[in-house]
């Protein structure tokens, strides 16, 4: 907004800190009280998120610069009525804890049932005098789908969303923000585009990384020195079924001659167990094979990073926003194999990097994972772009942007 006082009192309102959402919150935190480092800020969240691993490695250290207020556990199953149990939980943080500047960092929810709702309803969970400031960060509208139901379901999620009675809306997709500049899509509220935010880092030795992943637990002895000589093949990012877990250990144990190694950066969910059982996947059996079955702080993840050699990011459903990790490849020039839908096929195509493919045909995905691993030319980003890339994610543009 830029016209905020010192001593304004600003809420981000975030019920759950899992995933990136940690990350996210405590750059939106520093951003804001590097603007304004007098003003009262407040970070509502569920008292149990205080004791998640992402909240303890982002938040813990900043919890000096703001005040924390509590929601009282209320949730629910279902995307619906568990937006709906959100609203509700946003009324009880905006009566109990009155503010001027209301951020909502994750909107995808919530947002398009604020813009559903008539301007009487709203006002009674949110006041007219509050500023309201969010972040889609799935547009799926931005790109066809040939699904008749999807289709219509993101037809009127975009409408919900352009009624959006709040102030100032982010976008991290470049395709979601171009449109409202062509004026496809009108939007209530002042849209702007959001660059990703990374702290600048560089990859370090395979060997200094493997020792230390060994010396902190996270490798075996025997699978770093396997790891050391062998191509490893990298799967970032949470598992989970929508993010193509279970088609991409398929598709690896499908080519049972290729001799490099599959990391697994998470503990794998029952969800994707059951369905690999379902499909006789003998995954297990596997010993090229490591799952990672801890939470994977952020110096981990850089170790692993150094050591990969393939980055695979086969989403199935998990297509509507920009990929992290898809931009951290490119940056590090890193080989990456990834879907060719929604944003991961713009972004291979525009930044000239990774293989994008039907990553749902099992058989394509493994023979393209074979022919990469024998040396099967793949697009990498060029040195330029990268160094682009690089500056965009790391000059301050995503802290500055907030308020």
């Amino acid at each position: 907004m830029g016209n905020l006082e010192n001593w304004s009192r600003i809420n981000l309102f975030e019920p759950t800190i899992d995933g990136h959402r940690a990350r996210y919150a405590s750059e939106i935190l520093l951003g804001i009280r590097q603007r304004y480092p007098n003003c009262n800020l407040r970070l509502c969240i569920f008292d149990s998120q205080r004791c998640t691993p992402g909240y303890q490695e982002f938040l813990t250290p900043l919890e000096h610069t703001f005040e924390y207020c509590p929601l009282p556990e209320r949730r629910s199953d279902g995307r619906f009525v568990g937006e709906w149990v959100r609203l509700k939980l946003l009324r009880y943080a905006l009566t109990h804890f009155p503010c001027d500047e209301l951020i909502l960092p994750y909107g995808d929810g919530i947002v398009p049932l604020m813009g559903l709702l008539p301007k009487w309803i709203l006002r009674w969970y949110v006041p007219e005098k509050v500023r309201i400031e969010s972040m889609l960060f799935r547009p799926e509208w931005a790109y066809p789908s040939t699904n008749l139901l999807a289709s219509c379901y993101h037809r009127f999620r975009r409408w919900a969303v352009c009624r959006w009675p709040g102030d100032r809306l982010h976008f991290s997709d470049f395709s979601a923000w171009r449109r409202s500049v062509e004026g496809i899509d009108k939007y209530t509220a002042e849209v702007s585009l959001m660059p990703e935010v990374f702290e600048p880092w560089q990859l370090s030795d395979r060997k200094n990384a493997l020792q230390w992943l060994t010396q902190e637990g996270y490798l075996t002895r025997n699978q770093s020195e396997r790891l050391q000589s062998l191509e490893v093949i990298g799967a970032p990012g949470l598992p989970s079924r929508r993010k193509g877990t279970v088609e991409l250990i398929q598709a690896f144990c499908m080519a049972s001659e290729m001799s490099g190694m599959l990391v697994i950066w998470g503990q794998i969910p029952q969800k994707v167990i059951k369905e690999l059982r379902l499909r006789k996947v003998q995954w297990q059996d596997d010993t090229r094979i490591i799952v990672l079955e801890r939470y994977i702080p952020e110096k981990a993840f850089r170790a692993l990073l150094s050591i990969t050699d393939v980055v695979a990011l086969p989403y199935q459903s998990h297509l509507g926003g920009v990929s992290s990790l898809f931009l951290l490849a490119a940056i590090f020039r890193l080989k990456t194999i990834c879907d060719g839908r929604a944003w991961l096929g713009w972004a291979a195509e525009h930044y000239r990097h990774g293989l994008a493919i039907d990553s749902t045909d099992i058989a394509l995905l493994s023979n393209s994972l074979k022919t990469i691993l024998a040396g099967g030319e793949v697009p990498v980003a060029s040195e330029q772009i990268a160094k682009e890339l690089r500056s965009e994610t790391t000059e301050g543009g995503f802290r500055g942007k907030w308020c």
